[in-house]
């Protein structure tokens, strides 16, 4: 499992060593991971929306009122077991992981199945 000692201390998210996103919010609460990126605008390349789990599980993405596109990476034990880019509005994915990152359309660059994620 991806531990955290602190959620609010993860500033940055690097993958394989190479900085993925220098502005991070973390998504704890019940309300938080409901809203996740619905009717917000957009998502500004470095920033990345992190929703952490206490354990690894099957979990889904949807983009329904999410109004651009998406990329999502999910992460088990820290390392990627799915990469998806999802359209907005219609989009649902579902993949194992124990942590969920939002980036913004193309933010996920080169990031493969099997990479190393640190926070």
């Amino acid at each position: 499992m991806t531990s955290f000692n602190n959620t609010s201390d993860i500033n940055e998210i690097r993958v394989n060593g190479e900085v993925l996103a220098s502005s991070v919010d973390v998504a704890e609460s019940f309300r938080e991971r409901f809203r996740g990126l619905m009717w917000n605008d957009e998502l500004e390349e470095g920033e990345a929306l992190v929703f952490p789990f206490k354990r690894g599980s099957y979990r889904g993405i949807h983009t329904f009122a999410v109004r651009f596109p998406i990329d999502v990476v999910w992460v088990d034990d820290g390392v990627v077991t799915c990469v998806k880019r999802m359209k907005p509005w219609v989009d649902l994915w579902v993949s194992k992981g124990d942590v969920i990152i939002e980036l913004p359309d193309g933010g996920a660059g080169s990031v493969e199945v099997g990479d190393t994620v640190t926070f």
